[in-house]
């Protein structure tokens, strides 16, 4: 099994201006290869919903 560090999984972030607010996306699988399932981690700004 592969280990994956934070911070080295590439990144996205979005919903500025959304109602729902901002977020960013740490895409772990993409690191890897992954090909049969999709992982990563999600962390809501305060206030997001």
């Amino acid at each position: 099994m592969t280990i994956i560090k934070t911070g080295s999984a590439r990144t996205d972030t979005g919903g500025v201006g959304d109602t729902l607010g901002t977020f960013q996306t740490e895409l772990i699988s993409d690191n890897d290869s992954l090909t049969q399932f999709a992982a990563f981690i999600e962390t809501l700004s305060p206030g997001s919903s």
